[in-house]
């Protein structure tokens, strides 16, 4: 199980099991991160959520994918399919935090994603003052 913890919004993580010669089985694990409210320092907790509401929430909206590869893609969830393979709209591709180039419409294979998050509002309101 892959474990995921943030301070800021909800990360997706994805991992790959080899269950046989040429077999694999992908499974996907989505943590949200909670404070306890004890005596002692609070320490953090996490709430499992389902992967599909999740990701069918965020459909619509800016969200940042990093491929296991390094490579980040910012752009708008399309849509996603019953492999969680992604579509993403006015995509920007990063490459170590550089943005290298604009692509557009894009589709990312579900096993080469490492985490999916969303862009916080008040990043896109900043990105939009900046244009």
């Amino acid at each position: 199980m892959v474990r995921v913890v943030s301070d800021g919004p909800t990360w997706v993580g994805f991992r790959v099991f080899k269950i046989g010669p040429g077999l694999c089985f992908s499974s996907c694990c989505f943590r949200v991160q909670r404070e306890l409210s004890l005596r002692s320092p609070p320490p953090m907790a996490t709430i499992p959520v389902n992967p599909k509401p999740f990701l069918n929430n965020l459909t619509g909206k800016q969200v940042i994918v990093k491929l296991k590869w390094g490579m980040e893609y910012k752009g708008y969830l399309v849509s996603v399919d019953s492999y969680m393979n992604l579509q993403l709209a006015n995509t920007e591709e990063y490459i170590e935090g550089q943005f290298t180039g604009n692509l557009g419409e894009i589709l990312i294979r579900c096993n080469n994603v490492l985490y999916l998050r969303g862009v916080p509002e008040d990043e896109e309101i900043d990105a939009a003052a900046e244009d």
